[in-house]
């Protein structure tokens, strides 16, 4: 099946019956509708340039609509002289209902064989077969050989613009010439946006021509058509050419200059390869050319042999993720291993979009490229000092192993702790494991080497909240810190951290009971077996700090004492001491003694009578409470001769 006719001219004798404006003939079953719109887009007004009487110099309307009535309509409107009355100004429009997006291009059939301009007697045409005229690509490329290149790109991007809506595009050119360009724009645009481009290559009354190219004579005065078309002005320089500078063209953004820029160097001959290779990657839903950018750059992306730009590589960068999941697997999977050449340069966050079309492919060895790729790239620019990449679950098991080495190379080489944090967010986010050991042995080093700088900062507590390992690191230094940053630290939200973990090293409890000391917070029983097994030195820091704590300073010549006694700490320590003293092995015993000996006899020398009595009701085990009044009179009998109690420097009583 070809496409439906209709004839419309002034006759004696036509489908209404009677003589005048009608339809001489029509192919049986066009809908009424779709005839009232072919008769107001066909009327035709002769140019006023030329006198009436010479129809056969009269230029020719080649009209096409893809929308009249609901009908794709493609018209030839020619002027025919006197109407069968005599009276100058008929024309004759031979007009054809499209049917399908196959067959020619509209503006192909200019010049075709098939058109005439007669009316005919039987009021029945047939259906018409359509064969192409003389406007093919290979003219078409002849023709525009030796034209500004830069004014067929604004064309282009005017007319593209004015199928979306903006102004129509006014041509001043003859109809000849005017039908070269409009095949021109129809050899270059996507065949379906061709399609919708409506066109007239001559109109008397351009205001009333509702197409979105309309051509005018080249002698017509455009001043008064500047304010609703996009005038490209004669420019006196040959038949079909227009000035350099179009007046009211719209905005150009750089997906679409880049669409025509790629469109243009394809040239109208190879134009319908180009569009069938993005067609691949397309959507079914481009309309403009910007719209197109993605899937051109997609196309020249995976043909080898074409060189791919930066910009259209970002472009593909950005578009892929959101696509990925309607492109077919084999399209997909070529872009993706295209975009993994490790040559490339990359914007930060691109590894994490390939990671996501990679598992959108599905394919494994694609996987362990794009993650492969994004483990070396992320870590590298942690390291470097930027924050953490996005990153979704790693699911190459032998990636995610190398992601855990490559922290634990990164720990064992004492980053600062604002890098190991971003560092752990990221392998965090990314589902791997930490490595543990390495973790530990991050914490026994830099990490604890930097808490001396006190206060701790914000990526500090940071850590150690988070990840235990680090905690129990950390711990296994301890007693290589100062004594007062041990006592700033239990004060500290770190030391917050270490009272509430369990698991971690003994250490861990001393700081625990350091705290006890700094803040007379009674934070469970007290931690006699982690003080039994800590470092040496973790034991002299509790040791030292006992001592400041429960010595009091001299009183004041009014009996005063610069701070109260914490009776609570007195008992606490002591039945820490009593219980070394009563464990195995020996230097838990010699721990004890040493409370006992170098902390509580000295500092219960600088007591007085209510402090020891507020000591002793502290105990809460009636045996305890004994042990502790023979080891005060053990205390007294050792003192001076005047006794425990008697008068000393400074006041006691």
């Amino acid at each position: 099946m070809g496409a439906a006719q209709l004839y419309y001219t002034s006759c004696e004798r036509g489908l209404s019956g009677c003589g005048g404006y009608q339809f001489n003939a029509a192919t049986p079953g066009v809908d009424t509708r779709v005839l009232r719109e072919v008769e107001r887009f066909t009327v035709y007004e002769p140019p006023r340039s030329m006198p009436a009487e010479e129809a056969h110099r009269h230029p020719v309307n080649l009209c096409y609509s893809p929308d009249l009535g609901g009908a794709r309509v493609l018209s030839r409107v020619v002027s025919s002289g006197h109407d069968p009355s005599g009276r100058p100004g008929n024309y004759f429009a031979h007009s054809l209902l499209l049917d399908g997006e196959e067959g020619p291009l509209p503006a192909e059939l200019w010049g075709a064989g098939f058109w005439t301009g007669r009316p005919v007697s039987d009021p029945d045409l047939p259906w018409l077969s359509l064969v192409a005229g003389p406007l093919d690509r290979e003219r078409t490329a002849a023709w525009l050989r030796g034209r500004d290149e830069a004014l067929l790109s604004r064309l282009l991007v005017a007319v593209d613009a004015a199928i979306d809506g903006g102004a129509p595009v006014l041509l001043p050119a003859r109809d000849e010439d005017a039908a070269h360009w409009v095949a021109a724009l129809s050899h270059l645009l996507p065949p379906r946006r061709a399609r919708r481009m409506s066109f007239a290559t001559y109109s008397g009354s351009p205001e009333d021509a509702p197409v979105h190219v309309v051509a005018v004579p080249p002698e017509t005065d455009t001043c008064g058509l500047r304010d609703r078309f996009v005038v490209f002005g004669a420019s006196g320089l040959g038949a079909g050419d227009f000035a350099a500078q179009e007046v009211g063209g719209p905005e150009t953004t750089p997906d679409t200059l880049s669409v025509v820029s790629t469109v243009l160097l394809t040239g109208v001959k190879l134009a319908p390869r180009l569009w069938a290779s993005a067609g691949l990657y397309a959507s079914g839903s481009e309309e403009g050319l910007s719209t197109w950018r993605p899937p051109l750059a997609a196309a020249r992306l995976s043909d080898a042999r074409v060189p791919v730009t930066e910009p259209d590589l970002r472009v593909i960068r950005a578009w892929l993720p959101e696509v990925v999941g309607r492109l077919p697997g084999g399209p997909a999977r070529e872009l993706l291993g295209r975009l993994l050449d490790p040559s490339l340069e990359r914007a930060d966050d691109e590894p994490a979009r390939l990671q996501t079309v990679a598992h959108a492919c599905g394919s494994w060895e694609l996987i362990e490229r794009a993650e492969g790729l994004l483990v070396r790239h992320s870590l590298a620019r942690i390291a470097s000092g930027a924050p953490a990449p996005p990153v979704a679950t790693i699911r190459s098991p032998r990636m995610s192993s190398m992601a855990r080495d490559r922290v634990a190379a990164l720990l064992d080489g004492a980053l600062e702790p604002t890098r190991v944090v971003e560092l752990l967010r990221w392998i965090r986010a990314g589902g791997v494991c930490p490595p543990e050991a390495a973790l530990e042995r991050y914490g026994a080093g830099p990490l604890a080497r930097a808490l001396a700088d006190v206060p701790p900062g914000r990526e500090l507590v940071e850590l150690l909240a988070a990840h235990a390992p680090l905690r129990r690191g950390v711990a296994r230094a301890l007693g290589s810190l100062p004594c007062r940053t041990l006592a700033v630290l239990a004060a500290d939200p770190i030391g917050a951290f270490f009272a509430a973990d369990r698991e971690v090293s003994p250490s861990v409890s001393v700081l625990r009971e350091l705290r006890v000391l700094l803040t007379g917070t009674d934070t469970g029983p007290p931690a006699t077996r982690a003080l039994a097994d800590c470092p040496e030195a973790l034991f002299d820091a509790y040791r030292r700090m006992a001592a400041e704590c429960l010595a009091l300073p001299p009183r004041s010549i009014l009996g005063l004492s610069a701070r109260p006694l914490e009776a609570g700490l007195v008992a606490r320590v002591f039945l820490i001491a009593r219980r070394l003293c009563e464990q195995d092995p020996e230097t838990a015993i010699d721990r004890g003694r040493s409370l006992l000996l170098d902390v509580l006899e000295p500092a219960a020398l600088t007591w007085s009578r209510r402090d020891v009595a507020a000591a002793r009701r502290a105990f809460h085990d009636p045996g305890r409470k004994r042990d502790f009044d023979r080891w005060m009179r053990g205390v007294r009998e050792r003192d001076t001769a005047d006794g425990l109690f008697g008068l000393r420097f400074g006041g006691n009583r």
